[in-house]
């Protein structure tokens, strides 16, 4: 699989190919001295992490934005790492796990946690939190890692799956159906 900062490139490139509006709204990345500094607040070190919000810095909470407006996946949108650090003791609250550090959100209390607890069964795992998608308060696995994700949503948009209408994200029925049969099997096998 190719490395993660290789994927991250690709993204961008497909996304300033089609004119997201995300891109433009993207904070700066951080340098590691920053990033290890904020991490370090709540006891959270991943070489992933680092990579990622060295590349950009998401969408800042103070920046003004309608739901869906900068998706780029079905997920929401790509939250910055101080909005992600301030929110975290409070979602950790709210989802009952730990080391739960939120990378997406679409603006409407659903998340996509990254697990950063080394005692976990889903370490480095990307955890879809949404009670009425869910029908829990828990977060569940949906991919097995950062990198999985980035190659699954490039792959989307590289087959045309995935596309922006009128500056927004739009997915594919057809993917949406099989997502949502996925956390079905996910809720029903408890994995």
């Amino acid at each position: 699989m190719p490395d993660l900062k290789h994927l991250l490139t690709e993204l961008e490139k497909i996304l300033r190919g089609y004119n997201a509006p995300i891109v433009k709204k993207l904070g700066p990345g951080l340098s590691e001295k920053i990033i290890s500094e904020m991490f370090a607040k709540i006891g959270m070190r991943n070489e992933d992490l680092i990579v990622l919000y060295n590349w950009k810095n998401g969408i800042s909470y103070s920046e003004e934005w309608k739901i869906g407006e900068f998706d780029f996946f079905g997920f929401g949108t790509f939250i910055s790492l101080e909005d992600a650090i301030e929110n975290y003791e409070y979602l950790s609250d709210l989802s009952g796990q730990k080391y739960l550090l939120p990378l997406f959100t679409n603006g409407a209390g659903d998340y996509v946690f990254f697990d950063g607890d080394r005692e976990s069964i889903n370490f480095e795992r990307l955890l879809f939190y949404s009670p009425p998608i869910n029908l829990s308060g828990e977060a569940v696995p949906v991919y097995d890692s950062l990198q999985v994700f980035l190659k699954t949503t490039i792959e989307c948009y590289q087959k045309k799956r995935t596309h922006f209408l009128m500056g927004s994200f739009k997915l594919t029925t057809i993917l949406n159906m099989k997502f949502r049969k996925n956390l079905i099997q996910i809720r029903n096998t408890g994995s």
